[in-house]
């Protein structure tokens, strides 16, 4: 077992032990209970979530979303209290949304799956897009990119630095825990999407409270310093 497959184990442990500890619900030996709703926070409703991750990669609801180490669940307990009342929502410097929306779908204008951001946000302002993380990013990450990305796309994307970045990386990926093809991915769905609206991509991660007594080899990952390099580019 390498050094941070034992981070990300034991931080799964640690969220089944506070999930068990703080909630009332009962979790398995693997951190799943048997109904989403009771991973859900008590002000979040099923009812409201629901068509979003049904509509979206299909097994959410019935599978991660159960998980006390779920990045949908963190997502949505994170933001859920605001999906009917998004204007009184404020973060990162923006307000008065006009929606919010779990599991969007960017798409590329490439074919097969379309990019899914956790938590998009429109407002007068433009818009807020979101991604959350739990512990995904304990684990190493390899880039991939399917040949589409560099040979369909022809318009203003590939003058962009995430394009640069894409030709970069597929040669050899100096990233090892951020999955920066992700975040790539993100960018080109986006870019398509709401290309007449300032879009603002916010990255969201989970880190124990005790981030600080893992020793450094591990605090660096915690820290996530593997994310300075992509901090550079612009939407």
């Amino acid at each position: 077992m390498t050094e941070t497959t034992g981070i990300a184990a034991r931080a799964r442990h640690a969220l089944i032990a506070s999930a068990r500890k703080f909630g009332s619900a009962s979790y398995d030996n693997d951190g799943y209970v048997a109904n989403v709703e009771d991973n859900l926070s008590p002000f979040v409703a099923l009812a409201s979530i629901r068509d979003a991750f049904e509509i979206g990669r299909g097994s959410e609801l019935s599978g991660k979303m159960r998980a006390a180490h779920s990045s949908s669940a963190l997502a949505v307990n994170t933001f859920g209290r605001w999906s009917g009342d998004p204007p009184d929502l404020s973060i990162a410097g923006y307000s008065n949304f006009s929606s919010l929306a779990f599991e969007r779908q960017c798409s590329s204008g490439l074919g097969g799956t379309p990019p899914h951001l956790d938590v998009v946000l429109e407002g007068p302002g433009g818009v807020l897009a979101i991604e959350s993380k739990l512990t995904e990013y304990l684990t190493p990450k390899e880039p991939k990119f399917a040949e589409s990305y560099f040979a369909n796309i022809k318009d203003k994307r590939q003058n962009s630095t995430w394009y640069a970045e894409m030709q970069r990386i597929a040669k050899i990926s100096d990233y090892r825990f951020l999955d920066a093809a992700q975040l790539i991915k993100h960018y080109f769905g986006l870019a398509r999407t709401f290309a007449d609206k300032p879009v603002t991509r916010l990255y969201l991660y989970w880190e124990p409270v005790n981030a600080s007594e893992i020793k450094p080899s591990a605090s660096i990952v915690m820290r996530l310093l593997c994310l300075a390099p992509m901090s550079v580019l612009q939407t």
